[in-house]
């Protein structure tokens, strides 16, 4: 009878350390094999196989008694190695032991670049074709085909297969803990095929070179009075995310992230990006740049956009009036349909209109409020300059910022005897 072992996801993969463990062998079951060398014929698609290949190399070098190899047969292949679609985080299932027609079943979301829906269920989350991933769960699967068992502690074969007692040294950059097969592992393998097997040393290994897709298809739609850039893109290939830099206004495109003047990092397939958290930037020319990212945090690009940010006209109060009736002012205006705020400031006459430095605020009007007031005014000539705004931002008093793009100032002056 076919015994099926289902492995949970490996999703952590460089944190993975790998140490010795001071335990009994790691528990076997099925039938020994008894050939010198297992044939593996596989049917992957090719983005599987250099993760195999890592994994058949792992175990011949282990030196066990009993090696794989590939065969392009099927007649004389001992193990079918193929893919299926599991649900949730099941990665792999492999037959344990000896068996006729035994197999192998990666998980096609160890190379998928969507999420994968069975009607309105995620079953699976992209992978992206790590080499370095399916090296692990292959290795793992591998065990089993040999008749190692799902066990606990530091072991290849931990259910679930997180190893959270092997010592954690984290690799450095760019590596990732290459001793994948532990010595419990080591020696239930040996006892049962008579090898004299060679434990590895802690060793990091270079990552390989596969790549992120590159950002294609990137378009931009300018920020206006209520909306900040949204940038939109398609990347066919990794959905591990993505860094997006923005340029200074004026600035050059970034070359590398830490350039830009605005970072985020995404993890999630077909983001489209809006700059909403920090509102729309001022007027001017901004470079936006894309890097897409694998899962090694490789980054891929940049592809670029430029965005020109023009400021929107915004039409001024009308029939702007001051009237002083004794040591009051009374101000009144038209204002334009949709305004949502009206700053006013008075300054000492001086033949301009316009906000001076050392202005002095007098008044908020919000919505369709046409009129304001001020009292106890020091006798002499006063201009009050309005601004108006039809931001939807501005709508209410809840922040002393006002709108970067209000009207041109309407100005109205009076004298105080």
């Amino acid at each position: 009878m076919r015994r099926l072992l289902p492995v949970l996801a490996f999703l952590v993969l460089p944190l993975l350390a790998p140490a010795a463990a001071d335990a009994a062998p790691t528990p076997v079951g099925g039938r020994a094999w008894n050939v010198p060398v297992i044939r593996l014929y596989d049917t992957t698609p090719r983005l599987y196989r250099e993760g195999i290949n890592i994994a058949i190399r792992e175990w011949n070098a282990a030196n066990v008694g009993i090696r794989f190899a590939r065969t392009t047969n099927r007649r004389f292949a001992h193990v079918f190695v193929g893919t299926a679609t599991y649900p949730g985080f099941v990665e792999a299932k492999a037959t344990l032991g000896m068996t006729r027609g035994a197999w192998v079943r990666l998980d096609t979301a160890l190379v998928a670049t969507e999420h994968q829906r069975r009607g309105n269920v995620i079953t699976n989350v992209a992978g992206g074709a790590v080499p370095e991933e399916i090296a692990m769960v292959m290795t793992h699967e591998l065990g089993h085909v040999l008749g190692l068992e799902h066990t606990r502690g530091c072991s290849l074969m931990t259910l679930p297969n997180v190893r959270d007692t092997c010592r954690d040294h984290r690799p450095p950059t760019g590596r990732w803990s290459c001793r994948m097969i532990e010595l419990r592992d080591l020696q239930a393998a040996a006892r049962r095929y008579g090898g004299r097997y060679r434990t590895k040393a802690m060793t990091y290994c270079p990552l390989s070179a596969t790549r992120a897709g590159v950002v294609r298809a990137i378009t931009a739609t300018p920020s206006d009075r209520t909306t900040a850039v949204k940038l939109t893109w398609r990347e066919v290939t990794n959905r591990f995310g993505y860094v997006v830099a923005r340029s200074a206004p004026g600035g050059g495109c970034a070359a590398t992230p830490g350039d830009g003047a605005v970072h985020f990092d995404y993890r999630v397939a077909g983001h489209t990006e809006r700059w909403a958290s920090s509102g729309a930037p001022t007027a001017g020319r901004y470079c936006y740049s894309v890097w897409s990212k694998n899962g090694r945090g490789t980054l891929t690009g940049p592809s670029r956009v430029f965005v020109d940010v023009t400021a929107p006209t915004t039409a001024p109060i009308t029939n702007f009036t001051a009237q002083a009736v004794g040591a009051t002012v009374q101000l009144s205006w038209t204002s334009p349909e949709g305004t949502t705020q009206v700053r006013i400031w008075r300054y000492a006459t001086d033949g301009t209109c316009r906000i001076p430095n050392g202005w002095y605020h007098v008044a908020r009007a919000f919505g369709s409020t046409t009129t304001a007031s001020e009292t106890d005014l020091d006798s002499g000539a006063w201009t009050y300059v309005a601004l108006r705004s039809d931001d939807p931002n501005d709508a209410t008093d809840g922040s002393e910022t006002f709108t970067q793009w209000p009207s041109a100032p309407t100005c109205a002056n009076v004298t105080v005897a």
